[in-house]
């Protein structure tokens, strides 16, 4: 057979078998970890600069104005990603001969995709008549075009060579910042600054396509339809989830700005903004350990169970203390970042502060999903979400306004990150490891493994 062939047969659920595993050594793990949470401390604390600058410049109103922005564009995003990111990069570390086929297919569905959603939305703005709210999040979406080139990116993480995509992003964010800063100084309306937004991801293009071009193991980028198809056939499963994911993350910006106003918005963003600002280091976290974990559940299988309910630890641990920081400091947090017209949000922060410790393990949970080949379920977790949520910010927001809206978010992540684990058969595997990583006894692990490590990276002295 071709090896596209071959390529489209090992996407099928259940099969393992077919090409071998990217050897680990094209990149070492430690060293791509530094260089993802590098890079997204740089990257959040660049976003944090403008957002701060955003917020004191537009006054509650307008910057509620840039989140529901914000929350459109989130809500298109899985439209124009395709769920092909969770597909691709396990195929590219396991199948790593036809990453080209791959690559190359995966641009050219995200490109098309990601136009086809622009040219709708803006024919459906143009319908309705949002007038300038509508403008505004239209040119806040422009970036999504830009985004198609991302498959690049998935390629260096895949070989844990994230040294690249980490230096593109970061100069992509430094100028796209420093426009928007411009702006903001300069006294430009609403609109150039969301036009603004898009600079990052325009800039990153260029320079993920010359830093593949010179990389060592590259293929040439070449578009077939019958992998397409057989792209389309997986990643279906988490578009529909991610779509529903992307409903119940942003569904709380979106009715708020309708029942609440711009201001509750503003005041509700902030809050989430604080609450989100060290959620690059449990994404660094998973997506170092994704390429790991995935090859070692071909060549051991309890290992894998094992390193899995070690992450989940390490995220639930990690997550519950950076919420009990940001709860007891949410006041000067909210003055020093935001300044005093956001001080009234602290008690949203309180509630939103909670949210990355369960949203942490249904990211993990990607990872048991795609080494069972179970991606069907990523759409019935999020409808469980979705579900929850619309209905409890229908009943909590007109009591309780935006701190209704932060509980009921945070409700909906508990269950489709955690509960819906337990009632459906094929993931109860997958929720013995999440309670195993729960257990204190998980942290006497991860203390002794460090230990271990640090035992071995002793070397003895030289001895002639």
């Amino acid at each position: 057979p071709s090896p596209q062939a071959l390529f489209r047969r090992s996407l099928q659920p259940g099969s393992h078998s077919a090409g071998p595993v990217v050897p680990m050594s094209a990149g070492k793990p430690a060293a791509n970890a530094v260089w993802i949470i590098g890079g997204k401390i740089l990257l959040a604390l660049l976003h944090l600069g403008v957002s701060m600058t955003a917020a004191r410049r537009l006054g509650p109103g307008g910057f509620g104005e840039i989140q529901y922005a914000a929350a459109v564009t989130g809500l298109l995003l899985p439209l124009c990603t395709l769920g092909l990111h969770d597909v691709l990069i396990p195929e590219l570390v396991l199948h790593p001969q036809n990453s080209g086929v791959a690559l190359g297919s995966a641009l050219g569905m995200r490109l098309a995709a990601s136009l086809g959603v622009l040219v709708l939305w803006g024919f459906l703005l143009q319908w309705t008549g949002q007038g300038e709210g509508g403008s505004v999040a239209f040119l806040y979406g422009v970036s999504l075009v830009f985004q198609a080139a991302e498959p690049l990116g998935d390629w260096f993480r895949s070989r844990l060579q994230s040294r690249w995509p980490a230096l593109i992003s970061c100069a992509a964010a430094v100028a796209a910042g420093l426009c928007q800063l411009g702006l903001l100084l300069g006294g430009a309306g609403i609109r150039w600054f969301a036009l603004a937004h898009g600079l990052e991801a325009a800039v990153a293009v260029p320079l993920l396509i010359l830093a593949y071009s010179r990389s060592s193991g590259k293929q040439p980028l070449r578009w077939d339809s019958a992998t397409a198809r057989t792209l389309w056939n997986q990643g279906r499963h988490f578009l529909l989830s991610g779509l529903l994911v992307a409903l119940y993350g942003q569904t709380d910006r979106l009715m708020l700005r309708s029942m609440a106003g711009e201001a509750a918005v503003g005041l509700y963003g902030a809050a989430g903004s604080i609450s989100a600002l060290w959620i690059f280091v449990p994404a660094a976290l998973v997506e170092t350990a994704r390429p790991l974990l995935l090859a070692r559940f071909r060549q051991d299988p309890a290992g894998f169970r094992q390193g899995l309910a070690a992450l989940y630890g390490l995220l639930w641990y990690g997550s519950c203390l950076a919420a009990l920081v940001i709860c007891l400091l949410s006041r000067p947090l909210l003055l020093l970042l935001y300044g005093q017209a956001y001080c009234p949000a602290w008690g949203i922060l309180c509630v939103a502060a909670w949210r990355p410790a369960f949203s942490c393990l249904g990211i993990a949970r990607s990872i048991f999903l795609a080494a069972h080949r179970q991606f069907r379920y990523e759409k019935y977790l999020a409808a469980a979400g979705a579900a929850v949520n619309l209905v409890l910010n229908l009943l909590l927001i007109p009591l309780w306004g935006p701190l209704g809206a932060a509980l009921a978010t945070l409700l909906a992540q508990a269950v489709a990150n955690v509960g819906m684990n337990f009632l459906i058969p094929p993931l109860r595997e997958n929720s013995r490891l999440l309670l195993q990583g729960m257990r204190p006894h998980i942290l006497r692990f991860l203390l002794a493994a460090r230990k271990r490590r640090q035992i071995h990276g002793r070397r003895p002295p030289h001895t002639p």
